[in-house]
């Protein structure tokens, strides 16, 4: 059983997320260990709460949610080293550059520039990732899902990357 199933809402970019906790809710009193009749019921319970716990988790947080998505619908694979597209790493490479070079000299304003670079890419890929999730939603075409894992790297690229300047 998926979380989606678990919580019993639509497989879905962008669920309910007032259902989701209302969900939440009701099955952590019903899997609650503390509130089971035997032993063995308790124990199913608390593996089941840890479960309810988790998938919750994954359902309040939309790249987590999008990366579950994506391996539940077997387009991403879970320990499979996936990379972004040519032609994006060909777009950053300037930035990259410029990056690097304002790291070895260490000029905090270059730095800062090619941040605020990176934040409008991040910032226009989010619109755009976001866009295509809730066309997905609107009509489950499964083309978009290669679309949408495309956007997943290219933001985790981008986040890889500014963690390189800001551990």
């Amino acid at each position: 059983m998926n979380h989606f199933e678990l919580f019993e809402i639509p497989l879905s970019f962008f669920p309910d997320l007032q259902q989701v906790r209302q969900n939440y809710y009701r099955l952590s009193r019903h899997y609650h260990p503390d509130l089971q009749d035997s032993e063995s019921e308790s124990i199913r319970a608390l593996e089941m709460s840890s479960q309810v716990n988790e998938a919750y988790k994954i359902l309040q947080n939309f790249e987590a949610r999008v990366r579950y998505l994506l391996q539940v619908k077997g387009v991403l694979k879970d320990g499979d080293k996936e990379s972004v597209s040519p032609g994006f790493l060909m777009e950053m490479m300037d930035v990259n550059e410029n990056l690097m070079d304002a790291k070895m000299d260490g000029d905090e304003n270059r730095i800062l520039q090619a941040l605020d670079e990176i934040d409008q890419v991040h910032s226009n890929l989010m619109v755009e990732w976001e866009q295509t999730c809730r066309q997905y939603d609107a009509g489950h075409a499964e083309d978009l899902l290669q679309e949408i894992k495309d956007y997943y790297l290219r933001n985790q690229y981008l986040k890889r990357l500014k963690n390189q300047v800001n551990p």
